[in-house]
């Protein structure tokens, strides 16, 4: 079965990586504490003494690295992305040909921007300017889940598996089935993630047009 070898895959930087300070890792426990509360309730459900809490330190100390709760629930979301980017460069460097991979990519996908989707559509009613500042920073970053979908549908066209297609357009398809799905549909993620795999390499026509 043909490997599906990414640009950034065969040019990876493998140069050491400074440590980590107490600062950084500090920040981190913040934000591993507060994606775990605002994954269990409602962003206006949690609060910043809980944050503190979870992230066994002071309020003081909290708000010196996010001034404001909607500071940090958007660095969580960003914190989403930056990771959602390294699982998909994961998923291709498994191998595999293109449509296992993008079908590999499409379920790490639909759970971790489902459950931010939806995050969106409970927040939308109450705090406006949250779910605003969400969805600017999900298209300011969207790129860094699209352009890994891109180079696996570019593969998949150059080896014949898939009939030529404007890669760029069907890697943001892909973005925004998982999005219009996980806030309209209530089946299981899995569900939603078959569905979208579905439609993306079957369409709906039961046989091609002549």
């Amino acid at each position: 079965m043909d490997r599906v070898v990414p640009h950034w895959a065969a040019h990876r930087d493998e140069s050491p990586r400074p440590a980590v300070g107490w600062r950084q890792r500090r920040r981190d426990r913040i934000l591993n504490a507060a994606s775990a509360l605002f994954a269990e309730r409602p962003y206006a459900l949690v609060s910043m003494d809980e944050l503190a809490e979870a992230a066994e330190m002071g309020k003081a100390t909290l708000y010196r690295y996010f001034p404001s709760k909607e500071d940090l629930y958007v660095a969580v979301f960003e914190l989403v992305i930056d990771r959602l980017a390294q699982q998909l460069e994961a998923a291709a460097a498994q191998g595999g040909g293109p449509t296992v991979v993008l079908t590999r990519m499409i379920a790490a996908l639909t759970p971790a921007l489902g459950e931010h989707f939806r995050g969106l559509r409970a927040i939308d009613d109450g705090i406006v300017q949250v779910a605003e500042r969400k969805r600017r920073l999900f298209r300011s970053r969207r790129h860094l889940i699209t352009s890994v979908l891109e180079e696996v549908i570019l593969a998949g066209v150059e080896s014949g598996e898939f009939r030529p297609v404007r890669a760029a357009a069907c890697a943001n398809m892909i973005v925004g089935m998982i999005w219009t799905c996980s806030v309209t549909m209530s089946e299981p993620e899995e569900v939603i993630g078959r569905t979208v795999a579905d439609l993306f390499f079957n369409g709906t026509l039961a046989a091609p047009r002549v």
